[in-house]
């Protein structure tokens, strides 16, 4: 141990001691280790650490930085199997691009401060970091995670850049926090923590958010994620924003007079999950919304795109709408429900699926642009309202509480049994059309069309 400063300019030196303390080290040039001794783990406390060159070598050993001014440059490497701990308060900054090697972990969760002044801080897959505290000194400060998953931040200042190629980074903020920095490759950033976060950029279509706990809030004027998802969290918009695929397995999506797009077909809504606020969720061609077990939509939300109801039930109420090419009330489970209540809400692509759809005074208009095949139930007091040129087919029993009201297109109502079809009343424009079909050649019955009982 010294109180003096130690300067290693060339070779090596290696403290094999349980215990050790520097006052000063300079690295500028050779190697300075700290190894463990038989079974029990070494340390060094360092007063300050300087560093232009050379290799500090840590094997299951920890380096404990006990003061301040701590500037590892970009020729000095971390390297090993050990821990680099800042002090109760202190900071650690690196001046210039540098990579934090094999299975080192920076420690800096006792209020300490990672600055990144210039150049780009890359970690390697085993190498991991938690610190209070992460400083973007500047535009360029980069704190790249690459592939490892160990990242955790609790706070940042300044707008560089986070990026990854496959990590993920965690913020996990106690108290809220805005950051504008930019987010480049691909990755995850994952939130946790009760402190709202912030992100005022762009985003990255590479990126995904992970909401645990807390909220993320998008407030950019226009932003784009790759994933979204509600793992425990919350996500909210303001403005405008897309995502590659939104998984929303539990907590809120909240929109603020905004607009979500979505695109993909791997969109999923569960029971424990929701969309709140007021605005649209637009959903891209070929993209669907999945809701899978009970759920329900009560805001002043337009769904526009392909809804598919999978498993449960799926409530509209108040304001809540959807505007969608289509609407897959179970297309793979006769079990699965659409309670409309008394909304009123329309549809440009049909209505299919072999589930439910439930009134409760509420009507449903068919805009009909793409032929579609229903073969589901109806339940409750309910009016429909065909128009568009393409045609709807009914293969259901009716309802003898539902009207039906055909202003332009055809209708097809088919029946496979001699049980007729129930309607409470029927209206068939002059430009509408009503057909009436066996739902095979040759069947030994005739289709009948039962209107309120008579």
């Amino acid at each position: 141990s010294t109180s003096g400063a130690l300067d290693v300019q060339q070779g090596g030196l290696v403290l094999s001691g349980a215990s050790n303390t520097i006052g000063e080290l300079k690295m500028n040039g050779g190697t300075f280790g700290v190894s463990q001794l038989a079974r029990e783990e070494a340390t060094a406390e360092v007063g300050k650490l300087t560093g232009t060159r050379g290799s500090i070598n840590l094997l299951h050993s920890t380096l404990t930085l006990t003061g301040t001014d701590n500037t590892i440059s970009s020729g000095l490497k971390l390297v090993g199997s050990g821990t680099v701990a800042l002090a109760e308060g202190k900071s650690l900054a690196f001046d210039g691009s540098n990579t934090i090697g094999d299975a080192i972990y920076i420690d800096g969760t006792r209020n300490g401060t990672l600055h990144i002044t210039q150049g780009t801080l890359a970690f390697t897959n085993q190498a991991r970091m938690e610190i209070a505290t992460l400083a973007l000194d500047s535009a360029a400060s980069t704190l790249n995670a690459g592939a490892t998953r160990n990242i955790v931040i609790h706070s940042i200042t300044g707008d560089g850049v986070l990026a990854a190629q496959g990590g993920q980074i965690t913020l996990d903020t106690a108290n809220p926090l805005t950051w504008n920095g930019t987010l480049q490759g691909t990755g995850t950033l994952s939130k946790k923590g009760a402190g709202a976060l912030t992100l005022g950029s762009a985003g990255n279509a590479g990126f995904h958010l992970d909401s645990t706990s807390g909220a993320i809030i998008l407030a950019s004027e226009s932003s784009a994620y790759g994933a979204m998802m509600l793992n425990g969290g919350g996500i909210s918009i303001f403005h405008a924003s897309s995502t590659t695929r939104f998984s929303g397995q539990e907590g809120a999506l909240t929109l603020n007079d905004a607009t979500l797009e979505m695109s993909g077909t791997a969109n999923v809504l569960t029971e424990n999950a929701s969309i709140t606020g007021t605005g649209i969720l637009r959903l891209n061609a070929d993209s669907m919304l999945a809701i899978r077990n009970d759920n329900k939509l009560d805001t002043d939300i337009t769904i526009a795109g392909l809804l598919a109801v999978q498993e449960g039930t799926f409530t509209l109420s108040g304001n809540a709408r959807f505007d969608g090419a289509a609407v897959a009330v179970g297309p793979e489970s006769a079990a699965a429900a659409l309670d409309l209540g008394s909304t009123r809400n329309s549809m440009v692509g049909g209505l299919l699926g072999k589930g439910s759809v439930i009134f409760n005074n509420g009507e449903l208009a068919l805009h009909a642009e793409k032929s579609s095949v229903f073969s589901g139930s109806f339940q409750g007091n309910g009016t429909i309202n065909k128009a568009g040129k393409a045609a709807w087919t009914y293969t259901g029993a009716g309802s003898d509480t539902l009207n039906l009201n055909i202003t332009e297109g055809e209708v097809a109502l088919i029946r496979d049994s001699a049980n007729p079809i129930l309607l409470h009343s029927l209206t068939v424009d002059a430009t509408g059309t009503l057909t009436l079909a066996m739902a095979s050649a040759g069947a030994a019955h005739n289709t009948t069309l039962l209107l309120n009982g008579t």
